[in-house]
């Protein structure tokens, strides 16, 4: 979370990250289109943040130039949130429009995931889940154990 990612995306890369995303509410400061080619020119997965109060048509435009859109579910900033509900509805509306343009795109999620929340997640059209607190605070201190409940919960019918 930066307010200028294109002035440090190569940074990330050439510190060894292999996908880099930016949040679409930069656009105001730095172009996001080209940021997000600059990270594709390296070789590299790109992508999108959304925020809980942005539209998901601030989105659209650059769908076809993303590996992964990343929809936050809490507003960013610090664990322990509770998941938002209504971020099922973004969810859903991106893997449709993913579907619509035969787009390999990854949705993900991040902020108050756990056995329920990443469940409706994965059920709205998400393939990546992004947890926190329901994991190292797992009632068995098993961090093994609550990613295999969380896969779990998400997997069977």
């Amino acid at each position: 979370m930066i307010e200028r990612p294109d002035l440090c995306a190569e940074r990330f890369i050439n510190a060894g990250a292999d996908h880099v995303l930016v949040h679409v509410e930069s656009e105001a400061r730095h172009d996001v289109a080209r940021t997000l080619e600059l990270i594709r020119s390296h070789g590299k997965r790109a992508g999108l943040v959304l925020n809980p109060p942005t539209a998901v048509k601030n989105a659209l435009p650059f769908l076809s130039a993303i590996d992964e859109l990343l929809v936050m579910t809490v507003k960013p900033g610090f664990g322990g949130q509770s998941f938002l509900t209504d971020m099922l509805d973004k969810i859903r509306v991106l893997r449709a429009e993913a579907n619509r343009r035969s787009l390999r795109l990854d949705i993900a999620v991040d902020g108050g995931i756990n056995i329920i929340t990443g469940r409706q997640c994965v059920e709205a059209g998400a393939n990546v889940l992004v947890a926190g607190e329901s994991l190292f605070r797992h009632k068995t201190l098993d961090l093994t154990a609550a990613i295999g409940e969380l896969r779990n919960s998400c997997l069977s019918p």
